[in-house]
C-alpha cells in the first residue's frame, strides 16, 4: 500500500547534518537530540530520508538513546526493508497498521505452595483438596463425662489456629464437622457410679456401717492396685488409698474406744462434714512440741491474707503456710480473729537449727489458758495430758474447756480427736511488743481487717485458696471461726461447712465398689443422658471463652443412632463383619487380606497391641466373654449387645449400643460422604482409633481413600510431666483461664508447632505473656504517633533511606511469613519473623524520635495494620479494630477508645503546660502530683502516661490489670536494685573492716596464731618448722616470705593511719 508522508520528520539541512557524521555513536547522539524536539509517533509517516538515516544503523541503539530507541523500533515495525531512494514510502502489507511491540513477562520467582504434615504418609505433602477450593473436614470432638481440660485445648485451639489460616490466608471454603460423643463406656460407667454414690450419700449410712463399707471397697481397690503396672497410675491410687486411710482411722478409732454414742455421731458428723490439711501431706510442717506434758505433732494452717507470720522461717513451708519462729519470743499469731497464742518450747535435740533462748520461757511457763480462738491440729497422742487450766474470760458467752491433768480428753471437750484447740497464756509485759509489730503490719496491708486487740468480731474473711484434695500438694482450706456467742466446747459445729471428708475421700472407692454391686440395677436411660448433657455445655462455654470457633456441624452420637445401625448393617452386607452373641465385629483379617484394602494405614506396627486396642473397647468390653466374642484379638466393635445397667436401642441383632470408633464413621460419612479432604484429631487417636474409623469407612465406601489428609496435634505435657484424665494428672480450662487469658494461651500454642509436643509450663506462659507485652507496646507506639494532629497533605512524607529500607523488610518479612504458612502452617516462624519485624519497627520510631523528626505516618500504619490482621487470622484478636489488641472488651473496644482517648490527650497536654510551669517555677510538690497523676491514679484506670524528655507524652490505653502488675514488678526492681546496693556497701563495709583488721596484726604475730601449721618460729614470729617438727623447704620459705613482707607494707599503713588520726 503506498501512502504520502505529510509530515516530514527531517528538514534538509537536519537530514545533511546527520548523515555528514561519520561516526555512528556521534551521529545517534545527535539524532536522539534533534529527536527529542520531534513528535515522530503520533501523526508521522516515515519518509526516504527516515529509511536512510536507519539504514545507517548498524544495529539496534543502546537504550540510554530513548528517543532513538522509540524512533527505530516505530521504523522497524513498519518498514519492510525495499524502498530505495526517491520511491514513495511503503508500508508491510502484512501488518496493515501500526503494532505495539512484542512484550515478555518478567522471570518472577516459583510460587510456593501449601503443604501438610499428613500422618497417612508421616511426610509433608501438598494440599490439593478435592474440589477446587473446597474443603471437607471432620474433627473428632470430645466424649462429655467431666470437665474439659488442657489436652482438650491442646487440639481444639490448634485446629481452630488451622481452620483460620485456611479459610482466612489461603481462601479457602472451609466446611467444618465435630462430633460430641454423648454414648460410651467411659459415660455409661461415670454416670452409673455417680447415681449410685448420691444414693448412698443420702441414705446416711451409721458410723460402724461406713467403716464396713469403706473396708470393703478397700479390699476391691487394693486387688486393682496389685494388679496395675502403670507406675503414673499406681501412685494416683496409693494417694486415694492414703487420702482414704487418713480419713478412715479417727472415725475407727472413735468408735472402737465405745464412747457414747453423742459423741460417735458428733465425730461421724464431722468427719463427714469437716476438711482440713491431710497429715500426711503437711509432714514437713510437723513440730515436736512440748505444752507441759506429752510431746504433741501439731499441724498450724495459716492464711495468709489474714496474718503474717513474724520472725525468721527456719523451715521449708509450701505456699500459703507458714510457721512460727521460737526465737521471737516463742510467739506465733495464726489466724487473725481467732487468735492462737501459743508458748512453746521446741525440742532442741531433734530440731538444733531452731534458735531459742531457754531462759525465756522460764517465767512463762506452763500455765495454759483457754482463749477465744482456734487452731486447727491433727493430735497424733490422744491420752494428752495438760496442766492446770486457767481461763480467761474475753467473751461472756465463752465457757471454757476443763481438761483434767493426765486424763484422757472427750470428744466434747476437745471438739474431735482431729480438732484442738491449744492455747497457752502469755504475761501482758511479753505479749505487748509482739501485738504492736503485728497490728501495724496489718494495719499497712490489710487495713480492712481490725488490729489484734479487737477480738470481739464474730469472725474474719475465709481462706479461698483451695487445692482439689486429690492434688499431691497440701490443701488449704476455709475454717470459719467462732461467733462470739459460740462456746469453746461446741465449736465443732461451726466447721461444718463441707462435704463429708471420709465419703468424699473415699468417693472413688466406693464408687466402684457400688458399680460392681449395684450398677445391673441402673435401667432409666435419662441418668446416662443427663450427665453428657451437663458436660457438653460445659465444653462449649470453655471454646467461648478460648474464642475457638463453633463447628459448621456439631454431630451427637445419641442422635444418629438409626444412621450407625445402618452403617454398621451396609458393612456385614459387604463381607466385613460379623454377628457374635449380638454384637458386630469388623473382621480386619478380612479386611486386611483384600487387594483392595490395607488396616492399620497410620500405625502400621501398633497391629497386635493389645492394650491399645481393649482401652478402645472400653472398660465395659473387655470382659473374658466379650473377648472370646471375637474372631481375631484384633477384632473390633461396630455394635455391642447391651448388659444390664447399661443404656441400649433396637438393632436388627437385639437391644444394643454403638461401638466406639464407628460413631465418628457413621456421622462423618453422613455429613461429608464418601471422602474428605481433613480428618483432625489428638495424636494418642491414632491407633486404634483412626486406624479403625479409617477401615470401617473404606469397608462400607468400598475405596481406599476416606480421608486424604490427616492432621493429628501434638501431645500436651504439664511442666514437663504426663498429663492424664484417668491419672488425675489435668489442668481444667476454666482453672487454665484463671490464670491466664485465652489470648495468652492461644499465643502460648502459636509459638509451638501444632504437631509436636508442648510443655505447659510457667515459662511457656510467661514466653507468651512477654510476645503480648511486645506487640501490644508497638500498637500502642503507633496508636499514638497516628493521634498527632496533620492535615490531609501533611500525612504523606517523602521518604528518605530510613523508610525504604523499613518498606523493603516489610516486604521481605511478609515473604518469609507466607513461606512459613506455607511449610505445615509454621506459625512458630510466623511468631518469629513479626517479631523482627516490630524490632525494626521500634528501632525506626527511635531513630526518628532521637533526631526529633517524625516517623512516616503511613508506613507504620500499614505495618502494624499488617501484624494485627495477621492476629486476626490466627484468632488472636477479636474485635474489628484496625490496629492492635482491644482494649477493655470486645463489644465495647470501640467506643472506650474513640471516647476516652481525646479526654486524655487535653489532660496530657494540660498537665504537660503544668509541669513546665513548675519546673520554671520551682515548683516541687505540683511536679510530685503531676508524677503521681501518671503512677498512682492514672493505672487505676487502665491509662499510661509515658514521658520523653523533649517530646510529648505518649498516651496508651492498656488493661488495669497489666498496668497494676507493671507497677508492682517496678516496685520489685527497685526494691531488688535497693537490696543490692545495701548489700554492696554492706559488704564493702567488712571487706574494709576485715582489712583494718588485717592491718593491725604485726608480723611477727601473723604466723604465730596457725598452730596447727607451724611448731617453731625465729625471733621476728617467721615459721621455721612445720608441726611435726621438720624444717619448712625453700619453696615453702619462699611463699611466706612473701605473705610476711605484704603484712609488713599493711602493717606500716595501718600505723601511718593511727598516726594522721584516720584509722577507726
Amino acid at each position: 500500500m503506498l501512502t504520502k508522508c505529510p509530515v516530514p520528520l527531517f528538514t534538509a539541512s537536519s537530514y545533511n547534518f546527520i548523515l555528514s557524521i561519520s561516526e555512528e555513536e556521534a551521529r545517534v547522539k545527535a539524532l536522539n537530540e534533534y529527536l527529542s524536539t520531534r513528535s515522530y509517533i503520533q501523526g508521522f509517516t516515515f519518509s526516504h530520508a527516515d529509511v536512510e538515516v536507519f539504514r545507517k544503523f548498524s544495529g539496534p541503539p543502546v537504550d540510554q538513546y530513548i528517543h532513538v530507541v522509540r524512533w527505530y523500533r516505530h521504523i522497524e515495525a513498519i518498514y519492510d526493508g525495499s524502498s530505495e531512494k526517491n520511491e514513495p514510502c511503503k508500508l508491510q502489507t502484512s501488518k496493515g497498521k501500526r503494532v505495539q511491540p512484542p512484550w515478555s513477562p518478567p522471570e518472577g520467582t516459583k510460587h510456593s505452595r501449601l503443604c501438610l504434615y499428613n500422618s497417612l504418609t508421616r511426610n509433608k505433602e501438598i494440599f490439593q483438596p478435592q474440589n477446587g477450593k473446597k474443603v471437607l473436614w471432620y474433627c473428632c470432638g470430645p466424649t462429655v463425662y467431666d470437665a474439659s481440660h488442657m489436652g482438650h485445648a491442646r487440639s481444639y485451639i490448634s485446629f481452630d489456629i488451622l481452620r483460620r489460616i485456611l479459610r482466612d490466608y489461603f481462601k479457602y471454603d472451609v466446611f467444618y464437622c465435630m462430633n460430641i460423643t454423648d454414648i460410651d463406656d467411659k459415660i455409661i460407667k461415670r454416670a452409673r457410679q455417680n447415681y449410685l454414690f448420691e444414693r448412698y450419700r443420702e441414705n446416711k449410712s451409721a458410723p460402724d456401717q461406713l467403716l464396713e463399707d469403706v473396708k470393703t471397697a478397700s479390699e476391691l481397690f487394693s486387688v486393682k492396685l496389685n494388679e496395675t503396672t502403670d507406675p503414673d497410675k499406681k501412685q494416683m491410687l496409693e494417694r486415694i488409698q492414703n487420702a482414704v486411710k487418713s480419713a478412715f482411722d479417727p472415725l475407727q478409732e472413735a468408735v472402737q474406744a465405745k464412747l457414747p454414742a453423742e459423741e460417735i455421731n458428733r465425730c461421724h458428723e464431722t468427719l463427714h462434714q469437716l476438711r482440713c490439711p491431710s497429715l500426711d501431706s503437711l509432714q514437713h510442717l510437723n513440730i515436736p512440741l512440748v505444752v507441759g506434758g506429752p510431746k504433741l505433732n501439731t499441724v498450724f494452717e495459716v492464711r495468709p491474707h489474714q496474718c503474717r507470720v513474724q520472725g525468721h522461717d527456719h523451715f521449708p513451708s509450701p505456699a500459703g503456710h507458714a510457721i512460727f519462729d521460737t526465737s521471737q519470743d516463742a510467739v506465733g499469731l495464726l489466724g487473725h480473729l481467732g487468735t492462737l497464742l501459743a508458748h512453746i518450747q521446741a525440742a532442741v535435740n531433734q530440731h538444733p537449727q531452731v534458735l531459742f533462748h531457754q531462759a525465756a520461757f522460764q517465767p512463762l511457763f506452763p500455765e495454759p489458758v483457754a482463749l477465744h480462738g482456734v487452731a486447727v491440729a491433727q493430735v497424733q497422742d490422744l491420752a494428752l495430758g495438760l496442766v492446770k487450766p486457767h481461763t480467761i474470760d474475753l467473751s461472756p458467752s465463752i465457757q471454757p474447756v476443763q481438761v483434767p491433768l493426765q486424763s484422757l480428753p472427750t470428744l466434747k471437750q476437745i471438739n474431735t480427736p482431729a480438732q484442738l484447740g491449744v492455747i497457752c497464756k502469755l504475761t501482758e509485759g511479753a505479749l505487748h511488743p509482739f501485738v504492736q509489730i503485728i497490728d501495724k503490719d496489718i494495719k499497712q496491708n490489710w487495713p480492712q481487717h481490725r488490729a489484734l486487740g479487737d477480738t470481739t468480731c464474730d469472725r474474719p474473711p475465709t481462706g479461698v485458696n483451695s487445692i482439689h484434695h486429690h492434688s499431691l500438694g497440701p490443701a488449704v482450706q476455709p475454717v470459719l471461726y467462732p461467733a462470739k456467742s459460740t462456746p469453746v466446747q461446741a465449736m465443732s459445729s461451726q466447721f461444718l461447712q463441707e462435704n463429708a471428708i471420709l465419703l468424699e475421700e473415699a468417693k472413688d472407692l466406693l464408687s466402684d465398689w457400688l458399680d460392681t454391686k449395684f450398677g445391673s440395677q441402673v435401667t432409666d436411660n435419662s441418668i446416662f443422658s443427663k450427665l453428657p448433657q451437663f458436660w457438653e455445655g460445659e465444653f462449649h462455654k470453655d471454646m467461648e471463652a478460648l474464642n475457638v470457633l463453633p463447628p459448621d456441624v456439631l454431630t451427637r452420637v445419641s442422635e444418629y443412632v438409626p444412621e450407625i445401625v445402618d452403617f454398621v448393617k451396609k458393612i456385614v452386607d459387604n463381607g466385613y463383619g460379623y454377628v457374635s452373641n449380638g454384637s458386630v465385629y469388623f473382621d480386619t483379617v478380612k479386611f486386611d487380606s483384600s487387594e483392595k484394602h490395607s488396616y492399620a494405614k497410620l500405625v502400621p506396627e501398633a497391629v497386635g497391641d493389645q492394650k491399645a486396642l481393649q482401652e478402645g473397647e472400653g472398660d465395659l468390653s473387655i470382659s473374658a466373654d466379650r473377648l472370646t466374642e471375637k474372631h481375631s484379638p484384633n477384632d473390633f466393635a461396630l455394635w455391642k449387645s447391651s448388659k444390664p445397667g447399661e443404656p441400649s436401642w433396637d438393632s436388627p441383632w437385639g437391644k444394643g449400643r454403638p461401638g466406639w470408633h464407628i460413631e465418628c464413621s457413621a456421622m462423618a460419612g453422613s455429613i461429608l460422604g464418601e471422602s474428605m479432604d481433613i480428618h483432625g484429631g489428638g495424636f494418642d487417636l491414632r491407633f486404634p482409633h483412626h486406624d479403625n474409623e479409617l477401615a470401617q469407612s473404606e469397608a462400607y465406601f468400598e475405596n481406599d481413600h476416606w480421608v486424604r489428609y490427616f492432621l493429628h496435634t501434638g501431645h500436651l505435657t504439664i511442666a514437663g510431666c504426663k498429663m492424664s484424665k484417668s491419672l488425675k494428672n489435668f489442668i481444667t480450662i476454666k482453672d487454665a483461664l484463671k490464670k491466664h487469658t485465652a489470648r495468652q494461651l492461644r499465643l502460648a500454642f502459636l509459638m509451638h508447632s501444632w504437631k509436636d509436643t508442648l510443655d505447659y509450663s510457667n515459662n511457656t506462659m510467661e514466653s507468651a505473656i512477654q510476645y503480648e507485652k511486645f506487640m501490644n507496646e508497638f500498637f500502642l507506639n503507633v496508636k499514638d504517633i497516628l493521634r498527632a494532629p496533620t492535615d490531609v497533605t501533611g500525612q504523606f512524607q517523602k521518604w528518605e533511606n530510613q523508610e525504604a529500607e523499613l518498606n523493603k523488610n516489610f516486604y521481605d518479612k511478609k515473604a518469609a511469613i507466607h513461606e512459613a504458612l506455607c511449610d505445615n502452617i509454621d506459625t512458630r516462624s510466623v511468631l518469629e519473623e513479626m517479631r523482627s519485624l516490630v524490632s525494626q519497627s521500634n528501632s525506626y520510631i527511635a531513630a526518628k524520635k532521637s533526631s526529633r523528626q517524625m516517623p512516616n505516618r503511613l508506613l507504620l500504619e500499614n505495618i502494624s495494620s499488617y501484624l494485627t490482621q495477621m492476629l486476626k487470622i490466627f484468632g488472636a484478636i477479636e474485635s474489628d479494630d484496625a490496629i492492635g489488641f482491644p482494649v477493655g472488651g470486645n463489644s465495647q473496644n470501640i467506643n472506650i477508645e474513640s471516647t476516652v482517648m481525646p479526654y486524655l490527650q487535653v489532660l496530657s497536654e494540660f498537665r504537660e503546660g503544668v509541669r513546665q510551669i513548675a519546673r520554671e517555677k520551682k515548683v516541687t510538690e505540683v511536679l510530685q502530683l503531676s508524677d503521681a497523676l501518671r503512677d498512682d491514679i492514672l493505672p487505676e484506670l487502665g491509662v499510661r502516661f509515658e514521658d520523653h524528655e523533649g517530646l510529648p507524652t505518649v498516651v496508651k490505653l492498656v488493661d488495669k490489670n497489666t498496668l497494676l502488675k507493671e507497677r508492682e514488678e517496678k516496685k520489685k526492681i527497685e526494691e531488688e536494685k535497693k537490696r543490692k546496693k545495701e548489700e554492696a556497701a554492706r559488704k564493702k563495709q567488712e571487706q574494709e573492716v576485715a582489712k583494718l583488721a588485717k592491718m593491725k596484726i604485726p608480723p611477727h604475730e601473723m604466723f604465730k596464731s596457725e598452730r596447727d601449721k607451724y611448731s617453731m618460729f625465729d625471733e621476728n614470729g617467721f615459721p621455721t618448722h612445720d608441726t611435726e617438727g621438720k624444717e619448712l623447704s625453700k619453696g615453702q620459705i619462699k611463699k611466706l616470705k612473701k605473705l610476711y613482707e605484704t603484712q609488713e607494707k599493711l602493717y606500716k599503713e595501718y600505723l601511718q593511719m593511727v598516726q594522721n588520726g584516720s584509722a577507726n
